[in-house]
């Protein structure tokens, strides 16, 4: 037995490390977890919803209150997540975009996923939910302790990963099979049903993940205008050309319902400085034409 031992060692320990880690592959369940408790941290750290002012201990429960209502398994707060198991270790996934968060293995789940890169699905959710404690006190501690934060809902966020709306960073609003989730009264909105691509190599969904972020700046212009033409609203259209390199090279004006030649050109110089995803099309433009729809919640 020693002598076996000392001539196959190696072999031993690479055949019990790997059968460990087939054992303790984490679960899709342990994915789930550790995906809520990333976000629910990020939350709380960077004080959304006025837990900057709150102690460390009332942090730590709205925490924990945020955790139990994403795990909630009738509201499916992170339908948006998936596992993808190698026998030996398993990987956090982002369906539709297929972009991966972190990975599993002996037990433990590690997270990567970059909050801060505004092209990537875990940002666009991260910001949806933001965007919800922005809007209301939902987030404040409820009387008791005991209730949730009120979560975006999901079908906007589906919708958003899908590709099958853009819209800005307010749950909710936009164009599409998707009801709008609630708003409040008077808000500047803007929403597009998506690019219609004229020519080009360059895809719908590369071309959304950009106007998904930019779209919650172009809201701060057209609130900004608001406070000097109260009740403005209407439809723009774009027309646009975007090179490989992700560069608009040029944006105008199709058609337009507002009748406000300041704010119009506001907006084309906005979206000409919009930077796209770099493709691997060399010498491409794409040319599309982009809708966008300028409205106030009733």
């Amino acid at each position: 037995m020693r002598t076996l031992w000392k001539k196959h060692r190696a072999a031993i320990i690479l055949l019990a490390v790997l059968a460990a880690a087939a054992i303790t592959n984490p679960g899709a369940q342990k994915h789930l977890r550790a995906t809520a408790s990333w976000l629910s941290y990020n939350f709380v750290k960077h004080g959304h919803g006025h837990s900057g002012n709150l102690f460390a201990g009332d942090k730590k429960l709205m925490r924990a209150a945020l955790e139990s209502d994403m795990l909630d398994e009738n509201a499916a707060k992170l339908d948006f997540v998936e596992r993808k198991s190698f026998l030996f270790f398993s990987l956090t996934k982002m369906k539709v975009f297929g972009e991966t968060i972190g990975v599993g293995a002996f037990g433990y789940v590690w997270l990567f996923a970059d909050m801060t890169n505004p092209r990537s699905a875990m940002n666009m959710i991260y910001n949806s939910y933001v965007e919800e404690a922005r809007r209301g006190a939902a987030w404040d501690m409820p009387a008791g302790r005991d209730a949730g934060p009120v979560m975006p809902d999901m079908a906007y966020i589906d919708a958003l990963l899908s590709g099958k709306i853009v819209i800005d960073s307010v749950p909710g609003l936009g164009a599409g099979a998707v009801e709008p989730g609630p708003v409040r009264s008077g808000e500047p909105a803007v929403s597009s049903s998506g690019p219609d691509i004229q020519k080009g190599a360059r895809s719908r969904i590369s071309i959304q993940r950009t106007a998904a972020v930019e779209m919650a700046a172009m809201r701060l212009v057209y609130a900004a205008r608001l406070r000097d033409r109260p009740g403005l609203d209407g439809r723009i259209t774009l027309g646009m050309s975007i090179n490989e390199a992700g560069a608009v090279l040029s944006a105008q004006v199709v058609r337009s319902t507002m009748n406000d030649p300041v704010f119009e050109r506001t907006v084309v110089t906005r979206a000409a400085g919009w930077v796209f995803e770099r493709i691997q099309s060399p010498g491409d433009v794409t040319e599309i034409i982009y809708p966008l729809v300028f409205s106030q919640a009733d």
